[in-house]
């Protein structure tokens, strides 16, 4: 079975670290950074498409910050898109204890006799 979540050689990442203060705790803020292979094969035209649509998809970051309704539109489709999917995955893989709000708790137990 193939590995999803594999990096390969043309891969773009959009790397998000949470900063975090003396007790190791997040404080809020990130470090942020497009990440990709230096043995990237795209030819040039490719590789600064590919770049510039990462720094987009970065930059939305802190556009939500200064838009209020994008930041909306963003939370209303995680919840009503991606947050769905998700709970399929999760569901096929674990077994879900409690759904309150957006938090999920599971348990990673194989179901049946696997």
């Amino acid at each position: 079975m193939e590995n999803k979540f594999s990096i390969e050689g043309n891969d773009f990442l959009v790397r998000i670290r949470p900063l975090t203060d003396y007790s190791g705790s997040w404080n809020g803020e990130i470090d942020l950074a497009v990440i990709t292979s230096p043995d990237n094969e795209l030819g040039d035209d490719d590789y600064s498409g590919m770049m510039h649509f990462c720094k987009m998809v970065a930059s939305s970051i802190p556009v939500m910050e200064l838009n209020e309704e994008f930041r909306e539109l963003v939370h209303s489709y995680v919840v009503e898109v991606v947050d769905k999917d998700y709970e399929d995955v999760v569901e096929d893989k674990a077994t879900v204890i409690n759904k309150e709000g957006n938090i999920l708790t599971v348990d990673f137990k194989p179901k049946g006799n696997a």
